[in-house]
């Protein structure tokens, strides 16, 4: 009767420590899901922060290279200077 009762603890002390180890798992997986979550939607966000600043700069470009610097200098400009020696 005492080797029972001492069987039937261990095997409840024994399922307790298997559902603790099932929750456990759960859990772990669960936080993992949710960090994967996290990263692909922190990803996504970089991603569009960087095609926006891209798209930023090719306009800025765009208005220097169009509107800016319109009168550039020609060849004839920079040949006038260093032609005599001192």
């Amino acid at each position: 009767m005492d080797k029972e009762k001492r069987t039937e603890e261990e095997n409840r002390i024994t399922n307790q420590w298997d559902t603790n180890r099932i929750k456990m798992a759960k859990a772990g997986t669960l936080m993992e899901r949710a960090e994967k979550r996290e990263r692909r939607e922190i990803q996504k966000r970089l991603v569009e922060e960087n095609k926006r600043l891209a798209k930023e700069q090719a306009e800025r470009l765009n208005n220097l290279d169009h509107k800016v610097y319109t009168n550039r200098p020609k060849d004839e400009y920079f040949s006038q200077f260093n032609t005599t020696s001192r």
